[in-house]
């Protein structure tokens, strides 16, 4: 794994300079403690910090062909490389073993459709000096990052934000659109960044900036989740369970210790019981817990490590947890407000003291329909024409407003009130947290917004063709898990050095279970019903049965005690000064500190927006 950082000039006469891309690559040293590389000549600047995982010594960067026409700085892992080489070997000298040379004179061949053969996780940066281009690419999935910005004089790219602040004549001023976004959905979406003059490459595109113009995107991938296998159930269970061993053998191609990520859910387990078969020894697993019983997974991944016969690691969150986020601010380098963030980094801690690769399970939810919001949206799909609609929905939530007040009554009202919205405000308001109606109150200047995200609303319209659960899986495929998911393991995986791989993002495997009948995933309120099926017999019953829990923090509960006196002045005392109205955040936090209602969620992420704007501006 590794960090990338480079630019090119907008005069293609210019030369660059190269004490600038070191200062752009050394912000990434975390991402790549064991060497750096540089190339910079005439107009473009390519700087690589490398995490070295394979071919430990041949495999320095940048890399070029044999005439040193075409360069490439490679963050990421190309797991058929081993296959693309050999059909190359006949017509191409390499000097390496690695798979970043696979990239370059793939590249030659097929161009920017390279990434079209590429199975893997990758954000890379070619310049191809014949052609005076400069190419950007980003993997299917969107497993790996990287930001660009464009200025009067050149073109930007790092692999994460930091790099980007050293450029002196990039303005550091926040969008007002992305913070809005950030509050609804926790995190700021592609192809937005918090800064105006920054931007994401979004997952499965390529950019390219020919003769110093201007960029232009071009996506390449994106997953098609329309029903189009005939296989019966147990075929289809069949090749499942082969293709799920073939994913993980790939991620297994490592020249440093490796383990997994355990949480002994369903995922996790399915993971680490394929990778028994492609370890020579007992593989290593890592778990995190809560000493609040109902958060608490330990005792579920205690289960599976015996059972699988692991080298099990674990440890307890403490509710001090809070002093690790200006940390997070600092690797996340945009405020995102998902908080399960605190323990990925906390297991990403551990684990990096034993693995340099750790494998997850990230990515079953929506590849398998287990979010829970998929069972509540069929429900009210199923109870919204035996209740006349929208408008016997609307009536229900006014009758139970009339109950004493209570959190049940509250939770009821809120539900059918939200069950009574069109499709997609419905949807949206099982994967928002803050609702439009509170941005209107908190924000001070909040900008002609709609009241959701303008890149939830394109995925919305995109997969339009598809029905039911379907439709959200596919939305959540190009929405949430890149933008939420993938960004939170990886920076905090990175923070420590430490690579991880998520088998379950495969391209080839998502396709392959995207054209199975949404009955094999999700069938009469039970999830992941063709896993657990594929699971049966091969770990204990108690997994299989039970209830998903997620990574969820007890945020309620250490805001109700150890984190009020140390989070009050991060809400109260300037730091959100200028962008939300102090009283609203008064109100919101001493409602929850009474217990009128569970601002957990609302609070944690002004919480990060203040820790982030002290770190990059110095607010009071």
């Amino acid at each position: 794994m590794c960090g990338i950082a480079g630019y090119v000039n907008a005069d293609l006469a210019r030369p660059v300079d190269r004490r600038l891309l070191e200062r752009m690559t050394q912000t990434l040293i975390h991402r790549g403690p064991d060497e750096e590389g540089y190339y910079a000549e005439g107009p473009v600047a390519l700087g690589i910090r490398r995490l070295r995982i394979i071919d430990l010594q041949g495999g320095k960067q940048p890399m070029c062909n044999e005439d040193r026409t075409v360069w490439v700085v490679f963050n990421g892992e190309i797991y058929n490389f081993r296959e693309l080489r050999r059909a190359l070997e006949p017509r191409h000298r390499f000097t390496s073993r690695s798979d970043t040379e696979v990239i370059v004179h793939l590249y030659e061949e097929r161009g920017a459709a390279c990434v079209e053969a590429m199975r893997g996780m990758f954000a890379f940066a070619l310049w191809d000096s014949a052609r005076r281009t400069l190419l950007l690419a980003r993997d299917h999935v969107g497993e790996k990052p990287l930001y660009y910005a464009s200025t009067r004089d050149a073109f930007w790219f790092g692999s994460e934000i930091k790099a980007l602040l050293q450029v002196p004549e990039l303005e550091h001023t926040i969008d007002p659109v992305a913070l809005d976004d950030y509050l609804a959905l926790g995190h700021v979406p592609a192809p937005k960044a918090i800064f105006s003059q920054v931007s994401k490459l979004p997952s499965g595109s390529v950019l390219r900036v020919i003769d110093g113009g201007p960029p232009t995107v071009t996506t390449y991938w994106r997953p098609n989740w329309h029903p189009r296998s005939s296989q019966t159930f147990n075929a289809a269970t069949h090749e499942l369970w082969e293709r799920l061993n073939h994913t993980v053998a790939l991620r297994s191609i490592a020249d440093v210790p490796l383990g997994a990520f355990l949480s002994g859910g369903i995922d996790s387990t399915t993971i680490v019981l394929h990778l028994r078969h492609h370890v020579e020894k007992a593989v290593k697993t890592f778990s995190i817990g809560f000493d609040q019983p109902q958060f608490d997974e330990l005792p579920y991944a205690r289960e599976v490590a015996r059972a699988l016969g692991t080298e099990h690691y674990e440890e307890v969150v403490k509710p001090d947890a809070l002093v690790l986020l200006p940390k997070l601010v600092e690797h996340f380098d945009e405020p995102f407000g998902d908080s399960s963030a605190i323990p990925t980094y906390l297991v990403s801690v551990m684990a990096r003291q034993h693995v340099t690769v750790a494998l997850s399970g990230d990515g079953g939810d929506e590849l398998f329909a287990g979010y829970q919001r998929y069972q509540r949206d069929a429900l009210v799909r199923r109870l919204r024409p035996l209740l006349l609609g929208a408008f016997g929905m609307a009536a229900l939530a006014g009758v139970a407003a009339w109950f004493p007040d209570s959190r049940l009554r509250r939770r009821v009202v809120s539900m059918l009130k939200r069950a009574a919205l069109p499709e997609m405000e419905r949807y949206f308001g099982m994967v928002g947290l803050y609702t439009e109606e509170l941005r209107r109150q908190l924000l001070i200047d909040r900008p002609e917004a709609g009241s959701v995200p303008s890149a939830f609303e394109a995925a919305w319209r995109e997969f339009a063709a598809l029905d039911g659960i379907r439709r959200l899986q596919a939305i959540d495929t190009v929405t949430y898990l890149p933008d939420d998911i993938l960004v939170k393991i990886d920076r905090a995986s990175m923070a420590t050095s430490l690579e991880t791989r998520a088998p379950l993002v495969d391209p080839d495997l998502i396709e392959y279970v995207a054209s199975l009948p949404t009955a094999m995933k999700f069938k009469a309120g039970v999830s992941k019903l063709i896993l657990r099926h594929a699971l049966s017999g091969r770990v204990p019953r108690s997994v299989l049965e039970r209830k998903k829990q997620g990574f969820a923090v007890p945020l309620c509960q250490w805001f109700r005690s150890g984190w009020l006196e140390a989070a009050r002045p991060l809400l109260l005392d300037g730091g959100l000064d200028g962008y939300v109205r102090r009283p609203k955040v008064e109100c919101m936090l001493n409602e929850h500190v009474k217990g009128v209602a569970d601002h957990a969620e609302h609070l944690w992420l002004l919480l990060v927006f203040s820790a982030w704007r002290r770190r990059y501006f110095g607010a009071a």
